[in-house]
């Protein structure tokens, strides 16, 4: 097993230095190709200071660097036994010439993402959509996972998004073209059919890797009243409409934790995040039931994820977007 021999090489020697101390010192045997391939896009040589991209990425003579580094690898740990086997061995190292790191294009995020996910099963050193994160979970008013489960939406106006993952197209027995577009968001996957003028419309937002919100509302079939529908009122893309979809953050705290760390936390997180979205306060007596609402006039501010991680980390402080 590539992976418990590399943690056994580990632990009886020393951290591995980098790509070639790697290969002059495992187990070759149980390391393919594949193996070695799987372990780099998975993002384990990162910290080697080495991209992705080699790897993967057959050369001038058809060659990854995979396939280049096992071959040293191999030659290397052959010499070293066949010195140590020797008349006159006993010398610990080996003289061969590293080879040369090869340079290639680099990967949009995205597909670096894909790679990681295609091999492990989940986005281990980032999520495509973190740029769009507070969007998607706080301005947003249902999840992908969610969208199938159209009597609990019946009625109501949605807003959703995510970034679209596939789709599929098709014909209906009118010879009519349809398409499912299927996206992804952070609770999951859900899929939404485009038919007649929606097709039409919409459908030249099925690219994989696109980012998207959508508006729509869950309504009866128009011939056939047992039956619902996602009606869509507009599809446009996260990266044009992001910055302009938080008007005001609403931050509520009681009056009793009110303290001057608190306010000066904040009034940091604000002075360093300009934007253009409103600062409301709501300060509660919760003993009185009073409440004092304010807003800042002079001050807007760009919300970010650290100021939602620390609004979430604390006890005694909430929030609201819009």
């Amino acid at each position: 097993n590539t992976t418990l021999n590399i943690i056994e090489e580990r632990k009886n020697g020393r951290p591995f230095k980098n790509i070639f101390d790697f290969v002059e010192r495992i187990n070759l045997s149980s390391c393919s190709k594949k193996a070695m391939e799987s372990l780099a896009l998975a993002g384990a040589f990162d910290n080697f200071n080495i991209p992705r991209e080699p790897f993967a990425t057959p050369d001038a003579r058809g060659e990854t660097f995979s396939e280049i580094l096992l071959r040293y690898g191999n030659k290397y740990q052959s010499d070293k036994k066949t010195t140590l086997n020797s008349l006159f061995g006993g010398a610990e190292s080996v003289e061969i010439a590293k080879p040369f790191i090869p340079v290639c294009p680099s990967w949009s995020d995205l597909e670096r993402l894909n790679k990681e996910k295609e091999l492990i099963g989940i986005y281990l050193s980032a999520h495509p959509l973190d740029e769009y994160r507070i969007i998607l979970t706080h301005v947003c008013n249902v999840g992908m996972a969610e969208i199938g489960a159209l009597d609990e939406l019946k009625g109501k106006e949605l807003l959703f998004g995510g970034i679209v993952t596939g789709f599929r197209e098709g014909s209906t027995k009118n010879g009519r073209p349809y398409m499912v577009i299927k996206i992804e968001d952070f609770t999951g996957n859900g899929e939404i059919a485009l038919f007649g003028n929606d097709y039409i419309e919409y459908n030249k937002y099925s690219k994989q890797g696109m980012y998207v919100l959508i508006s729509a509302s869950v309504q009866p079939r128009q011939w056939n009243d047992s039956k619902l529908d996602i009606q869509i009122k507009s599809v446009r893309l996260l990266q044009d409409v992001k910055d302009s979809l938080i008007n005001k953050m609403n931050i509520s705290m009681s009056i009793h934790k009110l303290n001057k760390q608190a306010i000066n936390e904040l009034s940091e997180f604000a002075k360093h995040n300009p934007g253009k979205t409103q600062l409301h306060f709501k300060v509660v007596d919760s003993d009185n039931n009073v409440s004092l609402n304010l807003f800042s006039r002079n001050t807007h501010l760009n919300v970010t994820q650290s100021l939602i991680d620390y609004i979430n980390e604390s006890e005694y402080i909430d929030f609201t977007l819009n």
